[in-house]
């Protein structure tokens, strides 16, 4: 539950950003928005300290509603960059000039104050490179020209009254720089902690993607191995409670051939997004090992299991046939044992070569490590019928 300290941040951030979203559009109104403060704060100082004449006074108040209104549009209108390109520009060319004229030159806080607003404009307005160079030589112009002015006419800007106007002035001034600084580098992180966000999410969907077959989505020969070896490695029921399903399409060499090539993309599309569902209707982990071939690790497994996920897969390709039939797979299982991934794979897929050489359209236990002795070597659609007619 929010505390009232909670609630008052979480409005303070709305009433100061609204609904900005990226941190560079929160960084210049938050810098909008100080720079308006430090404007009536400038302006109060002279008046009541008496350090200026009351024309700049009134010109900081206006510069500061200016900038005000700045902030409420890019606030309302989401305009944050092109508003910062022309409060830069005002700054550099007017106030700035102004601040030096009216407020001691060489020994007021002006210097200050400009190395400010140069590490805003320079940091965090994005433009083109032939912009930036214009708008380095303008931080590098207009000062030149006003400490060269002063060099040569002395005395052309109003001095001091007293040391101490000078101290307060120059402390002020400096705690508003500060302030600025802040709202900047604060920015900043949150632009960086934005951006280090996304090059991880974007990393992470890398990776996911490193592992899906582009075709289909399932996972690739390399990831669904690594399931496999996991599955080996970290088992700790018996070895023939975990089965591996290698499934082959039938004849689709020659449907490519016969029906082109993107029919066979669909058609494996169409088979793996079938052996998908039923792979996750299961509790399974289905991928494609290349070509036409797919896979299954189940676990846990046993003969009847194994039995049932093929009959609910072929039972869903005979109700979504394609344009040109139904989708025929041939079928090896083989159950995990001591043997090696590699070895694995090979018994299952030994169990599918028999599978093919009998007919196809068959699904065939690998006789090695089957966990039902009594379905060895048999057709698991051809045993169920026979078991449900009571052979």
């Amino acid at each position: 539950m929010k505390t009232f300290a909670d609630r008052v941040c979480h409005w303070s951030r709305f009433m100061l950003v609204g609904h900005a979203e990226t941190p560079a559009h929160r960084m210049h109104l938050v810098f909008l928005f100080a720079v308006a403060i430090g404007c009536f704060a400038g302006a109060a100082l002279n008046y009541f300290g008496a350090i200026t004449h009351l024309l700049y006074v009134a010109i900081l108040t206006i510069f500061g509603l200016v900038v005000l209104a700045m902030w409420w549009h890019a606030r309302r209108y989401e305009q944050a960059q092109r508003i910062a390109v022309i409060f830069c520009a005002g700054a550099v060319f007017a106030i700035l000039p102004l601040n030096w004229i009216f407020n001691q030159g060489l020994d007021g806080p002006s210097l200050m104050i400009l190395v400010v607003v140069a590490g805003y404009a320079f940091g965090a307005l994005v433009i083109r490179p032939w912009q930036r160079v214009l708008l380095m030589a303008c931080f590098v112009i207009v000062p030149s020209a006003l400490i060269g002015a002063d060099y040569l006419w002395p005395g052309w800007t109003p001095t001091y009254a007293s040391r101490e106007l000078q101290a307060i002035d120059a402390a002020v001034t400096y705690y508003i720089c500060v302030a600025l600084q802040f709202a900047l580098i604060s920015g900043f992180f949150r632009r960086f902690r934005s951006e280090q966000r996304l090059i991880q999410e974007y990393a992470e969907q890398l990776r996911e993607t490193s592992r899906l077959d582009s075709l289909t989505g399932l996972l690739n020969h390399g990831a669904f191995y690594s399931a496999l070896d996991a599955a080996i490695s970290g088992e700790q029921q018996p070895r023939h409670h975990c089965a591996l399903v290698l499934y082959d399409l039938d004849h689709f060499k020659r449907i490519n051939d016969s029906r082109g090539h993107l029919y066979g993309d669909e058609t494996l599309r169409r088979f793996a997004r079938l052996l998908e569902d039923t792979a996750r209707t299961f509790g399974a982990t289905a991928g494609r090992c290349g070509g036409e071939e797919f896979a299954v690790l189940l676990r846990p497994a046993s003969s009847s299991t194994v039995q049932a996920m093929d009959d609910a897969l072929r039972a869903r390709c005979a109700a979504q046939p394609l344009a040109h039939g139904v989708i025929r797979v041939s079928g090896g299982v083989a159950f995990s044992s001591a043997d090696t991934t590699i070895r694995w794979m090979e018994r299952a897929d030994e169990a599918l070569y028999t599978a093919k050489t009998r007919g196809r359209d068959r699904t065939l236990f690998d006789p090695v490590a089957a966990a039902d002795p009594g379905a060895i070597a048999e057709p698991m659609h051809e045993l169920q019928r026979r078991v449900a007619a009571g052979s």
